[in-house]
């Protein structure tokens, strides 16, 4: 009785492993490009927050008859609107009725799990930077982005200086400077950069 071994030729295997490669080298960028997607649509998704929280804080300012004050705070809790002060626990403070661009503003009313850069980022959702001007306006931006990509988030945002953030992946936030009318003309600028996410 003859024993007849099974098994695979050199050249079976050959070809397994080239189809194998040619697999790995096509299908590995796609899975690579997962985190950058992943990274764009929770902007995106950040974004949207963003928008609907200032929509209902100018709705809010508007009942309250605040929404046309530089500087202003508006209660989310408990105090009623007339008796809502900076120092109100649940004050947020609003910029011609929107979420200011600081943490006491648009941070607070989303509620938002944000560490300023420089801080300790670790175990938190968001990232921020955050300017404010001393030049008498009291005008304010934040710049939010991912905890483990810090170096993505510029120091502050200049319209001059848009063509060089194209390695960044950010979102920019900031309210009206001056008074305005209507939701959709207000200044309130919501802008996504993802070119480096």
């Amino acid at each position: 009785m003859k024993r007849h071994n099974h098994g695979f030729t050199l050249i079976e295997l050959i070809v397994v492993i080239v189809i194998l490669g040619v697999l790995a080298v096509t299908a590995a960028p796609k899975f690579m490009n997962l985190q950058s997607d992943a990274r764009k649509a929770a902007l995106e998704s950040l974004k949207g927050s963003l928008t609907s929280t200032a929509q209902m804080v100018y709705g809010k300012a508007i009942i309250a008859g605040k929404e046309k004050a530089q500087q202003q705070y508006i209660c989310h809790g408990s105090t009623a609107a007339s008796n809502c002060t900076e120092s109100s626990t649940d004050a947020i403070e609003i910029r011609y009725g929107h979420p200011a661009a600081n943490p006491d503003g648009i941070l607070k009313a989303m509620d938002l799990d944000a560490v300023e850069v420089g801080g300790d980022v670790s175990g938190h959702d968001w990232a921020y930077r955050h300017k404010t001007w001393t030049d008498g306006t009291n005008n304010s931006q934040i710049l939010l982005g991912f905890p483990n990509a810090t170096d993505r988030i510029p120091v502050q945002y200049e319209d001059s200086k848009v063509s060089t953030y194209g390695d960044k992946c950010f979102l920019f936030y900031d309210t009206p400077s001056i008074e305005t009318v209507g939701i959709e003309t207000n200044g309130l600028r919501i802008l996504i950069f993802s070119g480096g996410c």
